[in-house]
């Protein structure tokens, strides 16, 4: 008999575990929990978050009394539901139904989430394949998938991808919670992108250094055209006032070095000139003693 009952009260234990029901809501929304009403003549009725009242009605009463455990909610007086409204994070709990104060077998395991926004895709290349991988902000109760448009499907945050002939392919990550879901997506050419599209690249490159070249080629000789020396003196031997210089400025420059440099006449062209200096005091000195003599 003992043998028997023990089964029975495991039995019992096992069915009251397996039927916590997890129910997952957004934040600020509802959600109605129906509980297991057995068929008895209901005398009172209330409902339990993590042991503490909610709501609950006596035989008699013309309408529930509510607690201040939340703040928005309403008990169905035919079918004995459980309505909240405007949920938060700060209801979750685990909700129990007591009939004829008597805990029913089902209650219900609640949890508020946030919606879940969109993830980013991060991207380890080669030049055959790549490793794709989603992240989403938010860990709890969250999962990734990825998709394909055609027709790929896996779960997972990480997806490899081989490089395909057509460069044609969209890769998709599904991130989602109970209650929400956001995809973000990535094209097959953004991570293999054509070869000829990379010699487009190259050339156009080379096309704006070549003019980049030309242009400072040209800005260089237009400011060497247009830079000005010293002394108000512009490049070419041009004086102010844009005469050029003429033989009367040479002849004049020819006198001005004879004044300052050392004679550059023969040394025997200077040697006939004392001669004929001598000469000239030679005969003045003969005049002068005839002259003598004749008196």
């Amino acid at each position: 008999m003992s043998f028997t009952l023990s089964v029975l009260l495991l039995q019992l234990l096992s069915v009251t575990h397996s039927d916590v029901i997890q129910k997952y809501t957004l934040r600020s929304g509802s959600i109605e929990l129906i509980g297991q009403v057995p068929n008895v003549l209901v005398e009172s009725v209330m409902w339990t978050r993590n042991k503490d009242k909610v709501a609950d009605w006596d035989k008699g009463d013309m309408t529930p009394t509510y607690y201040p455990t939340l703040d928005k909610t309403e008990l169905n007086m035919d079918t004995w539901a459980l309505t909240l409204s405007d949920l938060q994070p700060t209801c979750n709990g685990q909700y129990a139904l007591q009939i004829n104060g008597i805990e029913t077998a089902k209650s219900f395991q609640l949890i508020v989430l946030e919606s879940v926004p969109g993830p980013n895709i991060s991207t380890n290349c080669d030049q055959r394949s790549c490793n794709l991988t989603c992240q989403g902000a938010g860990i709890d109760h969250t999962e990734y998938s990825w998709t394909d448009n055609q027709g790929r499907n896996e779960r997972g945050s990480v997806l490899k991808v081989e490089k395909t002939k057509g460069l044609d392919r969209v890769y998709t990550c599904n991130f989602s919670n109970p209650v929400s879901w956001n995809t973000s997506s990535v094209r097959e050419r953004e991570l293999f992108p054509p070869e000829d599209a990379n010699l487009y690249i190259i050339l156009g490159s080379m096309g704006g250094a070549v003019l980049i070249a030309a242009a400072i080629g040209i800005g260089i000789a237009v400011y060497i055209k247009k830079r000005k020396v010293p002394d108000g003196e512009e490049q070419g031997g041009q004086v102010p006032g844009g005469k050029e210089p003429g033989p009367a400025d040479e002849a004049n420059g020819e006198d001005e070095n004879r004044r300052f440099l050392p004679s550059q006449q023969p040394l025997q062209q200077q040697a006939l000139q004392q001669q004929g200096i001598q000469m000239s005091r030679i005969e003045s000195t003969d005049a002068v003693c005839e002259m003598n003599a004749m008196a």
